[in-house]
């Protein structure tokens, strides 16, 4: 049964991902905006909101501190200090 939990996670990762990046790149091209800005948006939101999906958890279930740096103030230097 965890295997198929585990196919199936990497089955909705895949498509995500892919709905994720034809989504950006669909807003960058009505709005005119380069495809590198919208690249490292997308990069750096990607990179960053697992943490920053923790620190909201964290939040929720009451425990004060879970990650250094905290997520909330990396999430908009991301594509800067990646």
């Amino acid at each position: 049964m965890d295997y198929i939990f585990v196919v199936g996670g990497l089955i909705g990762l895949f498509f995500g991902g892919e709905a994720l990046v034809r989504g950006s790149v669909g807003i960058a091209r009505r709005l005119a905006i380069p495809p590198l800005l919208i690249g490292l948006t997308v990069v750096g939101f990607g990179t960053s909101m697992p943490e920053m999906m923790v620190s909201v958890g964290a939040a929720l279930r009451g425990v004060a501190f879970t990650t250094s740096p905290s997520a909330i103030s990396s999430v908009p230097t991301s594509p800067i200090s990646s």
